[in-house]
């Protein structure tokens, strides 16, 4: 009777601690930032996913079920969006799990936003990417990780900001 007491706690213990401290999801972000110009740079975010997983393009249809990446910018006057998140080449096939075409990254994933700077004094670019990323049997719930890139305005070459994401 005491084994089993003791085995119940345990297993309680185990329970609660991966509750608390779920395994790391299988991506990381990085965030880079490219002058191109004296008034423009391109935001670069680059996903690591791990071996065996994928993460959705921003072009699927969010109905179907898993969820597309998605960017979101905070407003600020020190710079303006120049079109929208272009994408690196997807794998597109035919999930039977959620009987549909979908697109999405394995490996690597770039994402490139074109800014034009308002001014010569350096500034922040911060929002939102939401992303889902999957196997072939399962999906973590869908994640909003902050970003935040540091713009060099005057031009004088390109400056790297952000770094891995907290994994969860």
């Amino acid at each position: 009777m005491r084994r089993l007491l003791v085995g119940a706690s345990l297993c309680f213990l185990v329970l609660t601690a991966v509750a608390q401290n779920p395994p790391p999801r299988p991506v990381k972000w990085f965030f880079t930032v490219k002058q191109v110009a004296v008034d423009e740079a391109e935001l670069v975010f680059t996903a690591k996913i791990n071996d065996g997983y994928h993460v959705y393009s921003q072009d699927i249809n969010p109905d179907v079920g898993p969820i597309p990446t998605t960017f979101v910018f905070n407003p600020d006057k020190a710079y303006s969006l120049n079109g929208k998140v272009s994408e690196g080449k997807s794998v597109e096939i035919y999930d039977p799990n959620f009987e549909a075409k979908l697109k999405y990254f394995s490996g690597d994933a770039v994402f490139v936003q074109k800014i034009k700077t308002n001014g010569k004094n350096p500034f922040e670019v911060s929002g939102m990417v939401t992303y889902m990323v999957c196997d072939d049997n399962r999906c973590f719930p869908p994640e909003d990780l902050a970003f935040k890139f540091n713009v060099n305005a005057s031009g004088e070459g390109a400056v790297k900001s952000g770094g891995a994401s907290k994994t969860k």
